[in-house]
């Protein structure tokens, strides 16, 4: 599929409900899909993957939540800060999908808990 289109309907489907919108807890089940295969592409740092499918829905959705919790219209972040947060929205993102497919459940992250090195809590479905 066409990147730019994808990132179009991400833009209009999600970014343009806000920050919350971005949170996985509030993702459908198609986006968390794509958003977690366009993180899998941070696994092959340097390789063919990682051409194939770069994380621009998910950076976008990283930066739109940064925005909103910095209250700021620019932000200034080194590379290697931004991938981390990448690879925290990643976990993140994988939570969801656990929670939702294998009933094992967790406290989903808000916008104030997201990106904050929190204690994530879980339980088994009964």
């Amino acid at each position: 599929m066409d990147r730019n289109f994808v990132l179009k309907a991400f833009k209009k489907e999600v970014l343009a409900h806000g920050a919350e919108a971005c949170l996985p807890v509030n993702l459908s089940d198609s986006w968390i899909d794509y958003l977690d295969e366009e993180l899998s592409s941070l696994d092959c740092a340097h390789g063919e993957e990682s051409a194939k499918h770069p994380p621009t829905c998910s950076l976008a959705a990283v930066l739109k939540i940064l925005f909103e919790k910095h209250g700021q219209e620019s932000l200034s972040l080194k590379f290697d800060d931004l991938y981390f947060i990448l690879a925290e929205y990643r976990v993140e993102i994988g939570l969801e999908i656990v929670s939702r497919r294998a009933g094992i459940h967790y406290n989903p992250a808000t916008l104030s808990s997201l990106f904050t090195n929190r204690i994530v809590e879980c339980w088994k479905e009964s």
